[in-house]
């Protein structure tokens, strides 16, 4: 797909899988970082947050038609599996699962509460227990639909996606109209990268219900995977039509802003996700690149470091804050960002790489050449940019180390496109003169 770097302005081209990883443009190398955010509580929600109304996924059968003066076990095991039901909706769950317990006792083959419990264990997000209940309601009922949604939600959770769909197959097998399944189904696809079928189903479940908020949240994420920009704004915006509240829709497409281009509706969408999530890493570092690509770096370091404060081992962040400091001149900051850096990740070349730079601006040239040593042995593709060879020559002949200068700057020299080659060559030349009069 076709993205637009937030730094260099230019449209490049990336794998369709970058939507989940960092991405570097290749015309000027900084990071596109294209991550934006599913709906995790496509999960969380569905196990925990309910709103007016029984909540999707639990069962409550039909009250027994007889009302004997001394109730039976089964009556009783539905009061109890009512009153569960009432604590779930609560969010009161240590209480729902005690009477889901006493139903069970009183009728340990109910299918429903079986269900139910294991609805209130996923929502404190035990999943293996969760699991356990709904395989057993599943066997005493075939047919229970909320049991398979249930499933599928506890397997998505724990991200086994290729059973979490088939589960979710299951329940829109016996009842097609389940909005909630078509929505579970298509995040477990977009989550294999199955844009495509996830679409299909993000449709469906608008279709079924137009006021899903998490299904417009999904389906933009979807589209943004694709690059379908224009559309994935239309799935922003509906989403936060229906619910302004919500930190990611705000980040998502402040996302889709930033990969277009618009980098002052960026910002402003950015300001309103931090507004409602003061603690929002991602959105601190993504804001901080905008003020970067602004030129703004005062502002970008500054949010560089509040994605560290709320998030320490954020490693893109001390990667672009030390960027950031050594373009505003002060080396040793940047120098102690790098090194931080190394420290979370020892074998990323780039980090060597920028710490070399910043030695080298700082007039540490022996520890410059071995940064510079390092990045190599990690990555020998640095032996192919005219420029970065150039870097090198210069910093040898800084330490006075002229006959590696003149090796690297001929190197330079042989690798620099034609209309850097006089440049090149003056340096070289100089090189070896100095090398002779040594």
């Amino acid at each position: 797909m076709r993205v637009r770097c937030p730094h260099c302005r230019k449209d490049v081209n990336v794998a369709d899988d970058a939507i989940s990883k960092e991405a570097f443009c290749p015309a000027c190398g900084s990071g596109l970082w294209l991550r934006p955010r599913m709906e995790a509580s496509a999960i969380d929600a569905a196990f925990g947050q309910f709103g007016q109304g029984p909540p999707a996924g639990l069962t409550t059968p039909a009250a027994p038609a007889l009302q004997p003066p001394r109730p039976s076990g089964r009556e009783q095991a539905f009061v109890h599996n009512s009153r569960g039901v009432a604590f779930t909706n609560q969010g009161a769950y240590p209480q729902a699962i005690a009477e889901f317990n006493r139903a069970l006792q009183l009728d340990p083959n109910y299918a429903a509460a079986y269900n139910n419990r294991g609805y209130a264990i996923a929502a404190r997000r035990d999943y293996p227990q969760a699991l356990t209940d709904f395989d057993k309601a599943i066997a005493l009922d075939p047919k229970l639909a909320g049991a398979w949604n249930n499933r599928g939600l506890a397997h998505m959770a724990r991200r086994d996606y290729e059973r979490a769909i088939s589960d979710f197959s299951e329940c829109l097998r016996l009842e097609p109209a389940t909005a909630l399944a078509w929505n579970n189904r298509g995040f477990a696809h977009a989550a294999r990268g199955q844009y495509h079928d996830a679409l299909d189903d993000f449709n469906q479940a608008l279709r079924l219900s137009p006021t899903i908020v998490n299904a417009y949240h999904n389906r933009g994420f979807t589209y943004t995977a694709l690059g379908e920009y224009d559309y994935a704004l239309n799935d922003y915006n509906m989403e936060i039509v229906l619910k302004p509240d919500r930190p990611f829709a705000w980040y998502n497409r402040a996302f889709v802003y930033t990969a277009l281009g618009e980098l002052g509706r960026a910002l402003s969408d950015f300001d309103e996700a931090i507004r409602l999530k003061p603690d929002f890493a991602d959105a601190y570092y993504n804001r901080g690149d905008v003020h970067r690509a602004r030129g703004q770096y005062a502002l970008a370091i500054a949010d560089y470091t509040r994605a560290i404060e709320h998030q320490p081992g954020f490693a893109l962040a001390y990667y672009h804050r030390g960027e950031s400091h050594h373009v505003n001149g002060d080396h040793a900051s940047a120098i102690a960002d790098f090194t931080a850096l190394i420290k979370l990740n020892p074998s990323l070349p780039a980090a060597h790489n920028n710490r070399g730079l910043a030695h080298a601006a700082a007039g540490a040239h022996d520890l410059a050449i071995a940064d510079f040593s390092e990045a190599i042995r990690l990555n020998p593709k640095y032996l192919a940019d005219w420029h970065w060879v150039a870097t090198l020559a210069a910093a040898y002949a800084q330490r006075g180390d002229l006959d590696e200068a003149v090796k690297w700057a001929a190197r330079s020299l042989e690798l620099a496109p034609e209309i850097h080659k006089a440049a090149r060559r003056a340096e070289w030349e100089g090189y070896r003169q100095r090398l002779a009069g040594a």
